[in-house]
């Protein structure tokens, strides 16, 4: 079957060939399997992203909607601050009479309480 040397040494050199040819399929089969893998969590990163520039536009949007309605609100609170300070001064100048004493109105029931009685001084 072997009748030189040259014949071992070309059989050898076919059998490394055909191992190197099965470990670099084996290589390459890894490679892709992790490129594959690395395009799925790329895709997956650029989903996340996606969602979250979603969520920063609307939130932007929202503000920048709200931002128009700001400024009415503020009058509407002037509005309020004014008639609240109105209504303050009307009942300073109602004020001369004095202080209800909580302790002293508990003490008696509804049925016990004296009246009292402005009298207008003329």
């Amino acid at each position: 079957m072997f009748s030189t040397s040259h014949d071992i040494l070309l059989l050898t050199i076919a059998a490394c060939v055909a191992a190197f040819t099965i470990f670099l399929c084996w290589g390459m089969f890894y490679l892709i399997a992790m490129t594959r893998n690395v395009f799925k969590i790329v895709k997956d990163i650029r989903r996340i992203i996606d969602k979250a520039e979603g969520i920063l536009d609307a939130i932007k949007e929202k503000i920048n909607s709200s931002a128009s309605y700001l400024f009415l609100i503020g009058e509407g609170l002037k509005k309020i601050v004014e008639i609240a300070k109105a209504w303050h001064a009307k009942q300073d100048y109602r004020g001369d009479e004095e202080p209800i004493d909580a302790e002293a109105e508990s003490e008696y029931s509804a049925k016990e309480k004296p009246r009292k009685v402005k009298v207008k001084e003329k």
